[in-house]
């Protein structure tokens, strides 16, 4: 019989290892499938826990509910935020074309001076 070396074995029982360790990006990779779906339902009402339920339950994604807020957090939620960003500075720029002149206001005077008597050139 022959004798196994002691740095062979391990050197199997470390590649059966890393063969069986999950991958970091296979929950980015179902996530991403998925990405419109989990959009679509958002933007429809749905809460995540119940999305990141049915995902689950349906078998589209096999990752926790913390994995899942984070990857909705940096590939929905930033892309809604960049939408939103381009959409402020587009009324913004549309915006800047010179409106109406509202009139110029009077130079406030020292304190506040109540006169009882209307001026008539103030009123309508």
């Amino acid at each position: 019989m022959v004798k196994k070396i002691y740095t062979d074995e391990l050197s199997l029982w470390v590649d059966k290892k890393r063969n069986d360790r999950k991958r970091k990006d296979k929950s980015l990779v179902s996530f991403l499938a998925v990405r419109l779906d989990i959009k679509s339902a958002i933007d429809a009402g749905y809460s995540k826990k119940t999305i990141w339920e049915h995902l689950t339950e349906t078998g589209k994604i096999s990752y926790g509910y913390q994995t899942f807020l984070q990857h909705v957090k940096k590939h929905i939620k930033n892309e809604i935020a960049n939408k939103e960003t381009e959409t402020r500075e587009k009324i913004k720029d549309d915006n800047s074309t010179p409106k109406k002149q509202l009139p110029k206001k009077r130079p406030p005077s020292e304190g506040f001076n109540f006169n009882s008597a209307p001026n008539e050139e103030d009123l309508i």
